[in-house]
């Protein structure tokens, strides 16, 4: 579908409330290309991130998964606040842990979920959990060389905005906080769980996502009974930032299908 297809669809658009959940130490920032193709979604920025000033140490006590149960409840909150219905709530890497958690719980607001480049299950290297804890400029660095598709040589000028854009943004984002959302993913597993979830979902990933392989999307797919799998060429993990066109129109896409939740 073109771009004609993107337009014809908004319509269709303004049946559901999409609502797109940032991943671990990123900002609302990150869906900066998501926001003309869909300019009434809610673009949110998880406490203690960017915009968000709201952050309490004591979320950081006790068992690190408890933090994605935590954010869950703050995006609960904020659709409850907001009286928004039909949401489809679009969650990228940690920000999927935070939709699938809620998919789980399968509020009354909640039509349909989009998974991007997450998984069930998000381990991640002790080595940048040290770097997060020693070095947050170095941590950033190896999180942004592992989360774009490998780069042309020489770099072009587009891959050089969109990498020190992202490291800008990651660097905004108070160190306490993003070790603490990646020790989160690292404890995330629901693995023996994502089969109860019954919601339309989009599961979808760049073919050269590094930090969450092709693999666990696939798992996501074939665990979520009629779910649809959506691989990009070319991209990621930051798949959205680096494909934002045909991100866009496969996600206008999959929501277009979407009939109103009747009550």
């Amino acid at each position: 579908m073109g771009m004609t297809g993107l337009h014809k669809s908004q319509d269709d658009l303004q049946a559901a409330q999409l609502l797109f959940i940032h991943g671990a130490g990123s900002s609302a920032d990150f869906w900066h290309w998501q926001r003309g193709t869909f300019p009434r979604g809610h673009y949110l920025d998880l406490p203690g991130h960017r915009r968000n000033a709201m952050w309490d140490p004591e979320w950081q006590n006790g068992e690190p998964s408890m933090l994605i149960a935590r954010y869950a409840a703050w995006v609960a909150r904020y659709v409850e606040r907001e009286h928004l219905s039909d949401v489809v709530l679009n969650g990228h890497s940690m920000g999927g842990a935070i939709t699938l958690t809620l998919a789980l719980e399968r509020p009354a607001w909640l039509r349909a979920i989009v998974l991007t480049g997450t998984g069930a299950r998000l381990r991640v290297s002790p080595h940048l959990l040290d770097l997060l804890r020693t070095d947050y400029p170095a941590a950033v660095d190896a999180i942004i060389e592992s989360s774009f598709a490998p780069a042309s040589i020489p770099v072009n000028y587009a891959q050089k905005v969109r990498r020190n854009g992202t490291r800008r943004q990651m660097l905004r984002t108070p160190r306490e906080v993003a070790l603490a959302d990646y020790e989160a993913c690292d404890t995330f597993d629901i693995m023996e769980r994502v089969r109860e979830i019954r919601l339309p979902a989009l599961c979808i990933v760049g073919d050269q996502d590094a930090m969450t392989p092709i693999k666990y999307s696939d798992y996501l797919h074939r665990s979520i009974h009629g779910s649809l799998l959506e691989v990009v060429e070319g991209a990621g993990h930051m798949l959205p930032l680096e494909k934002p066109e045909e991100y866009n129109r496969r996600l206008v896409d999959f929501v277009s299908t979407l009939a109103p939740q009747t009550p």
